[in-house]
């Protein structure tokens, strides 16, 4: 019998590799269909255990929020194995590499100790906080999901950064109430209206160590670099005794960067004002403003921070697009074109450059898998529809270990799903992974269509 580590990463490769059996091969000159793949498992005497087409059907959704039984995963996992759908190597590289491994060296060095007390603390941490953060015309939205593991003593996180682009930073900041991050529900209308232009996303995700005496969330973003640690240096409770604020710094740690430059406006690369804004950061808890009775900060600008006051939001604009463009003129191929856009968040004229003919399968300046990986791992949709359009995107391509694009979203639907956090935001990443895999699928010659996914609209 295989031996398995029961985590989001390894139901995502079983799924995936289920979902391309299931859509792509036959068996007995038959199609395989849920149902036929749960009967098989049930009653093939080589696999211990059974599965219900039901719980194959909620294993192919990313976003049913209930993670699978070992059981589910270990007569799947068999099955895959005896088809030659899945190999037991790929297992074995899964399972030497556990995500909290790294977070018990810092919990031996810091001397921490496994008590009731400690557990009890973290779960007070468990939960979803919120950050605006404004300069001039450029608006970033921060969601911090917070989930208790408690077998693995720890913190499971996921951020995820959008930056947009404000028409009217002055109106906006009246309506939010400078920005409260209580007031998020006025951004997101604004952002489902199209009155907000999206100029870059960066998802990071990792564990966080935490005790009374330190808290720290270590981040990393998988592809495209960029690994951070977010230390909390103030933590504001509630009255039900839960930390409802919490506030702190980012050590820089982006490309080897010692300092960012203070002056935040359309004429820097989108990447770059997220990492300027993202520097200090102050999270809530939705109402923590209510519940704590704590004063709005007042809207002057500190001595320090004097580069982020608003400015007419013409001249941010005219600045980054003058920018850009004499970026985008010097550059020396089209493929060149191609990463300056989205560097810099121009969707338009990265769909330009790939109109024109340049690379949809290019490797990123040092990196070794191709730029859907980068894309799809930041959850940056609108950029992945472009290179799909194109007709040139190869899918089926895997990285060093083995796993295709649709991987890392999918993860991060199971991961954001089980905690209950944010519902809404497992199923975004669960779309981006379904469309990636079903366009894969076709890739390879099948049909998607097979897969029967649940409807989890009403199970979240």
């Amino acid at each position: 019998m295989i031996e398995i580590t029961n985590t989001h990463v390894f139901a995502e490769l079983v799924t995936e590799r289920l979902a391309l059996l299931i859509a792509t091969q036959r068996y007995g000159r038959k199609p395989w269909r849920k149902k036929r793949v749960a009967e098989y498992i049930t009653g093939s005497e080589e696999i211990k255990g059974s599965v219900s087409a039901t719980t194959i059907g909620r294993l192919l959704t990313p976003d049913y929020p209930q993670q699978p039984s070992d059981e589910t995963l270990v007569a799947v996992a068999q099955f895959l194995i005896i088809m030659g759908a899945l190999s037991e190597r790929q297992l074995e590289l899964l399972a030497e590499a556990p995500v909290f491994q790294p977070l018990g060296a810092l919990e031996s060095l810091f001397g921490m100790k496994d008590a009731e007390g400690q557990r009890d603390f973290l779960r007070e941490l468990a939960g979803r906080y919120r950050c605006l953060r404004a300069a001039n015309d450029q608006l970033l939205t921060l969601d911090l999901l917070v989930s208790f593991v408690p077998e693995a003593k720890a913190l499971s996180v996921i951020e995820a950064q959008v930056l947009y682009s404000m028409p009217d930073p002055s109106d906006l900041r009246a309506r939010t109430g400078g920005f409260d991050p209580n007031m998020v529900a006025v951004v997101e209308r604004d952002i489902a209206r199209k009155v907000l232009a999206e100029r870059g996303t960066l998802i990071t995700a990792g564990t966080a160590l935490a005790s009374p005496d330190i808290l720290a969330f270590l981040h990393t973003s998988g592809r495209g670099g960029y690994p951070s640690i977010f230390s909390a240096e103030t933590l504001i409770y509630g009255e039900a005794g839960a930390v409802m604020q919490m506030s702190g710094r980012r050590n820089c740690g982006w490309s080897g960067e010692e300092s960012f430059p203070k002056k935040i406006d359309g004429s820097l690369p989108a990447y770059e004002v997220i990492k300027a804004l993202a520097r200090d950061l102050e999270y809530h808890r939705p109402l923590v403003r209510k519940e704590l009775e704590i004063q709005p900060p007042v809207s002057k600008p500190s001595e320090e921070d004097r580069d982020f006051a608003p400015a007419a939001r013409t001249s941010g604009e005219a600045l980054g697009k003058a920018a850009f463009e004499i970026a985008a003129a010097q550059a020396s191929s089209l493929d060149a074109r191609l990463s300056l856009a989205l560097e810099w968040g121009e969707l338009a004229a990265f769909e330009d450059a790939l109109n024109q003919g340049a690379n949809p399968n290019l490797l990123p300046a040092g990196e070794t898998d191709p730029l859907i990986f980068q894309l799809a791992d930041h959850g940056r949709r609108g950029w992945i529809d472009a290179l799909i359009a194109s007709g040139r995107c190869d899918l089926t391509v895997v990285d060093r270990q083995g796993l295709r694009p649709s991987h890392t979203p999918g993860v991060y639907a199971r991961r954001i799903a089980t905690s209950g956090l944010a519902p809404d935001l497992a199923r975004q990443f669960a779309a981006l992974s379904s469309q990636l895999l079903d366009e894969t699928i076709r890739q390879l010659g099948g049909d998607p269509a097979t897969l029967e996914r649940d409807d989890t609209e009403n199970l979240i």
